[in-house]
């Protein structure tokens, strides 16, 4: 409870979230929480979010009816699933600068103050067990942190978040740009103290 209070609070100002930890050490429940408390504390217009289960797509697919579920993405092979979800968020960032600049409001706050009728809902990306998406070439490697790099510095202002979940971050190279991004960090016991 004490943990889950936390995260709301930091919620509230935006964060980005990493949560590591070992098999059975509790992650997923923890993320499962988080997941049920959006619903319970935040609307559909308030936050929708996008759910990547890479293990085994056996996590996420209870929350097929959620209310604040945009997308669920249940294959855990289909690696380029995330890739191509982070560009659609690199470009939901730039359409929403545009808009920002055009009304002069600095982040998404502002903006939906002046919007309280149809504001522009925050979107979080969940992506349990994200080691797997840096299995790849270097080259594919690369890109995707430069995605989630990019997500991760400029997001915040424009409504946009990560929550990441791993059971290692050994030989995953997530860049020291990102992790100065990612403000909340929970760690379960870890295998390795690597």
């Amino acid at each position: 409870p004490e943990m889950l209070a936390y995260f709301w609070v930091l919620l509230e100002f935006k964060s980005n979230i990493l949560i590591a930890g070992g098999t059975a050490s509790g992650k997923t429940t923890l993320l499962n929480n988080i997941i049920l408390g959006i619903a319970e504390n935040y609307t559909a217009k308030q936050i929708r979010l996008y759910l990547m289960d890479y293990k085994e797509g056996v996590e996420f697919q209870i929350f097929e009816n959620h209310p604040n579920v945009e997308k669920i993405f249940l294959d855990n092979k289909d690696l380029d699933a995330s890739v191509n979800l982070l560009e659609d968020f690199v470009s939901t960032i730039d359409k929403r600068g545009e808009i920002f600049r055009a009304e002069g409001v600095k982040d998404i706050d502002t903006y939906n103050e002046l919007h309280s009728i149809d504001p522009l809902p925050r979107i979080i990306l969940v992506i349990d067990e994200v080691h797997r998406l840096f299995s790849g070439s270097w080259q594919d490697k690369d890109y995707f942190n430069s995605l989630l790099k990019d997500v991760a510095k400029r997001g915040r202002s424009f409504g946009v978040h990560l929550i990441l979940s791993t059971q290692t971050l050994e030989g995953t190279d997530i860049e020291r740009d990102i992790m100065e991004q990612i403000t909340l960090r929970i760690s379960f016991k870890l295998s390795s103290p690597t």
